[in-house]
């Protein structure tokens, strides 16, 4: 996948009068479907804030509250302006990015007072070609005079005079990436605060990945420990008895699951006893640091909506596994459904809420996880299976359906020994007035 890239920039600072109101320039040449970034730098430690359009990577302010840096970003329509806000009039300055194949932002920040400012190493899943840009937000007029190691160009925003902050920035493009350590910006002694900003590409739509839990790939899953295995073409969760444990296993490429969808068959859902503390969460959709996730939780005979901030969303709802083996997470419009279907295919919604319902999760950006946990030591395994993701029952190869064998979907019998050879099954026969289906 092609990483991001910059398109046009475009730098501005206030003059020498403290202000609440802080117009952005934003580059020329804008369309919709541009990635834009702001990189904002403020005397002193107010809150910015922009219009509900623009999403907030976050700010910080150096432990002095001398300088603060913050970054916010949105996906162009075409008519994009930005005026941000702070809480107590400042002087300001920033950089502004247009960019090309870019989704979304990701960040994390750092501080200090002291020559060659160092922004920190950003680690996040999701191993793609990604535009990593670095930050510096100084106090007063300084700007540093070389980029981080391997970061072009060096861009400098000088702030109007002492009682403002400067804004600089650099660029750079790593390849199959998740972790970049930048360099340090040279500069003299000043506070300032960095950003290590990941510029992520438009994902996958999650409808699009399928797994047939036959052959481990170590390129597209990432298990967390060795309780994760592929076992008779399905994936095999085990909890080893006799303590709390984990099983979680990660899809290694983040998706979109807007207007989009991804479904599993839960083969064998572990210990449903009243008394268990294990349970599992199919379908675990996380933020690309793992921080917040929603999924289904099915846990002593019940399931839920999971979500890690707010707990159960939804639920408990009587979970019979066969009415309830196959599950479906999918987003359309501005709402998300969790449903339930016994053979694939019939599926019967058993929760909806609103996309902005749901915290700190970009629907546009998630991870898949499946995951399997015993909260106290059981005294057997906890052992779960799932087989068919975004897989349902096909029509095979001769125009015959897939049946349930038991344990897997296998194609339809329909040939039939002749005496020396197995033939395709006819359908009809003459009955000497008639052609009449065979049963």
């Amino acid at each position: 996948m092609t990483a991001p890239a910059v398109a046009a920039r475009s730098q501005a600072r206030t003059t020498a009068v403290d202000v609440t109101s802080h117009a952005i320039t934003l580059p020329t040449g804008i369309v919709a479907g541009n990635l834009l970034v702001v990189v904002f730098s403020s005397d002193g430690a107010p809150t910015v804030t922009a219009p509900a359009a623009w999403t907030k990577v976050g700010q910080l302010s150096d432990a002095t509250n001398a300088v603060t840096g913050a970054v916010f970003w949105k996906v162009a329509t075409g008519s994009d302006t930005l005026t941000l806000t702070t809480s107590v009039a400042e002087q300001s300055s920033h950089i502004a990015f247009r960019i090309t194949g870019g989704a979304s932002v990701w960040g994390i920040s750092s501080s200090g007072s002291s020559t060659n400012s160092a922004p920190t190493e950003l680690a996040l899943y999701g191993q793609v070609d990604h535009l990593w840009i670095c930050t510096r937000s100084g106090d007063s007029t300084v700007v540093p005079s070389a980029a981080p190691a391997g970061m072009t160009p060096l861009t400098n925003q000088a702030a109007v005079g002492t009682l403002s902050a400067s804004t600089s920035t650099a660029e750079a493009t790593s390849l199959d990436s998740t972790t970049y350590t930048p360099g340090t910006f040279t500069s003299v002694t000043e506070q300032w605060v960095s950003w290590t900003l990941q510029i992520h590409p438009a994902n996958v739509k999650s409808s699009a990945i399928t797994e047939s839990f036959t052959t481990f790939d170590s390129n597209v899953w990432v298990p967390f420990d060795a309780n994760s295995a592929w076992a008779g073409g399905q994936l095999v969760q085990t909890v080893p008895a006799g303590a709390a444990g984990n099983a979680a296993l990660l899809y290694s490429t983040r998706l979109d699951l807007t207007g989009s969808s991804a479904f599993i068959e839960v083969v064998d859902p572990g210990p449903q006893t009243a008394t268990t503390t294990a349970h599992i969460r199919p379908l675990y959709f996380f933020t690309a640091d793992l921080a917040a996730g929603l999924s289904f939780y099915i846990y002593r005979g019940d399931a839920y909506v999971f979500h890690d901030a707010l707990g159960a969303v939804a639920g408990p709802f009587a979970y019979n596994h066969t009415t309830m083996r196959w599950l479906k997470f999918r987003v359309t419009g501005a709402n998300y459904y969790f449903e339930t279907a016994p053979d694939g295919s019939t599926w019967t919604v058993m929760h909806t809420g609103t996309v902005a319902s749901v915290p700190n999760i970009v629907m546009t950006d998630v991870l898949l996880v499946f995951q399997a946990v015993a909260d106290g030591a059981e005294a057997s395994a906890s052992v779960s299976k799932y087989d068919n993701l975004n897989l349902a029952p096909v029509t095979g190869a001769t125009g015959r359906p897939k049946v349930w064998n038991g344990s897997a979907h296998v194609q339809k019998p329909g040939k039939v020994w002749n005496g020396s050879a197995w033939v395709e099954k006819p359908w009809k026969a003459w009955t000497g007035t008639e052609w009449k289906k065979l049963t």
